[in-house]
């Protein structure tokens, strides 16, 4: 089983890098996305960092005086998503390298880690006439909290609705952005890991069923 439920890790990763090929609907044109974070605040705590297609660690500032731009320019494929997280100022300490401390970044291990819970991805769709090729989601820097994250406000989500949002609601982009990509590679990818599950179980049902006729 554990051969198929790799296969199956596998396959959910190929099919999100797969999903940034597909062509958005007709009608519809996909441009660069970016994501900017502005503060009131300065963040004394915690060191942010961003982490793009799970490996590639890059330490970020952001304050009062300096918004946080997370580009979407030169990402594709696997490096399309990026992940925002915070670690306490002192954690680089316990780590012999940069190196050393960007692995343990990227896989997480760094004691005290959060992360945000809005996903940041590199391109998003519009209507074919928009003249735009870069559209910008905005949020603002709530607080840091070791159970919820790094807690962000979606500036568009609030203009909409004329009330403020829970921290983590939809991080969808504005109302003239089509969320076509980024839902399509969730579906495609829940699809994978879907079936590899249920041939996973198939596999582990007929395997105990040999058993017991052989016994």
């Amino acid at each position: 089983m554990n051969r198929l439920f790799l296969a199956g890790l596998l396959g959910l990763l190929a099919a999100s890098s797969a999903n940034a090929d597909i062509p958005p609907p007709k009608g519809l044109k996909r441009v660069q996305l970016d994501q900017k974070i502005t503060t009131e605040k300065d963040i004394t705590d915690y060191s942010l960092f961003t982490v793009v297609g799970g490996e590639k660690v890059e330490a970020v500032k952001l304050d009062a005086k300096t918004p946080l731009v997370i580009s979407g320019a030169g990402r594709g494929g696997r490096f399309a998503f990026a992940q925002l997280v915070a670690v306490p100022t002192d954690s680089a300490k316990k780590y012999g390298t940069e190196k050393e401390f960007f692995a343990a970044i990227a896989s997480g291990k760094v004691e005290g880690l959060v992360k945000a819970k809005n996903g940041f991805g590199a391109f998003t769709t519009v209507k074919d006439t928009d003249t735009r090729k870069v559209v910008v989601e905005e949020y603002t820097f709530e607080k840091i909290d070791a159970k919820e994250g790094i807690v962000l406000k979606s500036a568009a989500k609030e203009k909409e609705s004329g009330k403020k949002p829970s921290p983590q609601e939809s991080d969808e982009p504005g109302t003239d952005a089509v969320a076509f990509a980024p839902r399509g590679g969730v579906w495609v990818a829940g699809l994978a890991l879907t079936a590899a599950l249920v041939m996973g179980g198939l596999w582990l049902s007929g395997r105990n069923r040999r058993r017991e006729l052989g016994s």
